[in-house]
């Protein structure tokens, strides 16, 4: 473990730096958006789940992702001690009941294509992390992580204007690239950034107008009262000033121009229809509770065969668990988002990272229970939560090794340690 106790380490992160500094895993894991943009065609309603030419091409570059995290995880032995001591062993053990769900699943060729990708990508994202922390330490993954919430939001809009044409070029190009900006929105809005990093970040989630995005900044506020004193005050006086907003507007009004903004009205009945699919998705999942329908394949199945081939998923990822490997799903999927949750407010990180870490978790936590993400396929909030929690568990092990070390060796050279590999408050 002495890697995690490590001495100086240089913290710059150029746009040089970003692209090289995570080493083999690093640049395979960028190339993906890349890859993305280049295979990325309209389909038509019928042809959301099907497999093609361009799911051919993504096919191969699995092979890659597979190949490169296996290596990585046989040859450093610190990878696998991120993993078996953090709450990642539970999240393997999610997606591997996800293959073995193939033996059961309505389409297991899909099953097996669609675990194997998660864990693939997540032992890629593993490797990349951990090849970054290695070289620039923890401040440095941070500012990495930052940077690569940028580079998904330009890749992700040239996607959509290739898709689109330049024609539906606009601030709504960007708008819609949330599911790669609100995860980070906490880390941007607490730590010391440039503004070109920060203000794309905060900008794009708050005038997304998603659900989701609205409801994780609420929640992600409460994590500013595991702050500094400093954090403490503004999450006590943001509190009041939200409760006078409330008081002097109406909550109805308050609603009706944030969470439902551009509905007719306040209340489930005004939602996008997700409440319709998750009673459907829990209806069906209890007439098989005990192994689902098979990882992925049987959420689409059962959903598509009732609402229409356009919809293709829960939106909850708990839903996804249960419809595909029934309620043993579910539980390892909560005990994972359990263990991540205790990870991210520890008392090991300084009060700025327990914050920004802290607020990040419960986003994720909201995208999880509305949006594509952690619990079914690598798609929608699943790349940038995944990434998060990655960067969390490291992080934790991390700050613990050098409070251990302190503590036994009672050396202030190791308080100090800590101001060179976070970001300071200002």
């Amino acid at each position: 473990m002495n890697a995690v106790a490590e001495n100086r380490v240089s913290t710059k992160i150029s746009l040089l730096d970003f692209f090289f500094i995570g080493g083999l895993p690093g640049g395979v894991f960028l190339f993906r958006n890349l890859l993305y943009v280049l295979v990325l065609r309209q389909r038509e309603a019928g042809e959301m789940a099907t497999v093609d030419a361009s799911a051919g091409v993504q096919a191969v570059f699995l092979v890659v992702v597979l190949l490169v995290g296996i290596y990585y995880f046989i040859h450093h032995e610190l990878i696998r001690y991120f993993i078996g001591n953090s709450a990642f062993k539970w999240f393997f053990l999610f997606y591997g009941l996800g293959l073995i769900s193939a033996i059961w699943s309505v389409d297991p060729i899909l099953t097996l294509y669609r675990a194997t990708e998660a864990i693939a990508y997540a032992l890629l994202i593993f490797a990349a992390v951990y090849t970054i922390y290695c070289k620039v330490g923890a401040e440095g993954l941070l500012r990495w992580l930052l940077w690569y919430s940028i580079y998904a939001i330009v890749l992700g809009a040239l996607g959509r204007i290739k898709l689109l044409g330049f024609g539906a070029f606009g601030l709504g190009t960007f708008l819609e690239q949330q599911m790669t900006s609100t995860p980070f929105f906490f880390m941007a809005l607490l730590f010391p950034l440039s503004l070109w990093i920060r203000v794309p970040i905060l900008t794009i989630s708050i005038l997304s107008f998603s659900n989701t995005a609205y409801l994780g900044i609420l929640l992600g506020t409460f994590a500013l009262k595991e702050g500094s004193k400093y954090l403490k005050a503004i999450f006590f006086f943001g509190g009041i000033s939200l409760l006078v907003i409330l008081l002097y507007f109406g909550a109805g009004d308050v609603l009706k121009n944030t969470v439902f903004y551009g509905k007719k009205g306040v209340g489930l009945e005004y939602t996008s229809g997700r409440e319709k699919i998750a009673a459907l998705s829990w209806e069906e999942s209890m007439k098989q509770p005990l192994i689902g329908y098979g990882f992925v394949a049987g959420e689409i199945s059962v959903i598509s065969e009732t609402r229409g081939s356009g919809v293709i998923g829960a939106h909850n990822g708990f839903l996804s668990a249960l419809l595909g490997m029934g309620i043993p799903g579910a539980l390892l999927l909560a005990v994972f988002l359990v263990k991540i949750w205790f990870t991210s407010k520890s008392e090991v990180f300084p009060p700025l990272i327990r914050s920004a870490l802290y607020g990040s978790f419960l986003m994720i936590l909201v995208h999880t229970m509305g949006n594509p993400g952690i619990g079914s396929r690598v798609y929608g909030a699943w790349i940038p939560s995944v990434l998060i929690f990655t960067v969390i568990s490291v992080l934790y092990s991390h700050f613990k090794q050098l409070t251990l070390y302190a503590n036994y060796l009672d050396n202030p050279e190791f308080s100090g340690l800590q101001d060179t590999t976070v970001p300071r408050a200002r």
